[in-house]
């Protein structure tokens, strides 16, 4: 479910276009200025209303990003990893890890071919499953590709 909303977050996100604005002087305070969105252009066509739009969407600004969030979500069952487990394969599990990971970030190590990069979020949730060093290895380089 965490790796949805993340993903669903990010995208959204990443799609969003905000529209043109500009700031006015407040009409109950001249001193102070509020943000006002810029209005449709007026036009007499249904096409030409199209159009327009379509320019003025172009137009918003988007959102630049210098890291984009990837999660992985790995189940532990009897000392086995099971990558993005239903809702009932974890009630089960003896544990689960979420690792997010920047996917920006990463670059194919020449020596080894593994994948590095940046790690942004490792939770462990669920039983008292004990988790090795060598587990988690594993599952940072399965969020890594």
């Amino acid at each position: 479910v965490v790796d949805a909303c993340i993903l669903g977050i990010m995208t959204s996100l990443k799609d969003l276009s905000l529209p043109p604005v500009t700031t006015v002087p407040s009409e109950l305070n001249p001193k102070e200025e509020v943000v006002r969105i810029l209005p449709p252009t007026n036009s007499n066509s249904d096409i030409n209303e199209v159009a327009e739009s379509t320019k003025r969407k172009k137009r918003g600004t988007s959102l630049t990003f210098s890291k984009m969030a990837v999660p992985l979500t790995v189940a532990l069952f009897d000392n086995k990893l099971l990558v993005d487990p239903t809702l009932e394969e974890e009630n089960v599990s003896d544990g689960m890890i979420t690792i997010v990971v920047d996917l920006m970030s990463v670059v194919q190590d020449e020596e080894t071919n593994a994948l590095n990069g940046t790690i942004l979020s490792l939770a462990k949730s669920g039983g008292g499953a004990i988790i090795s060093s060598e587990e988690i290895a594993a599952c940072v380089q399965l969020a890594f590709g």
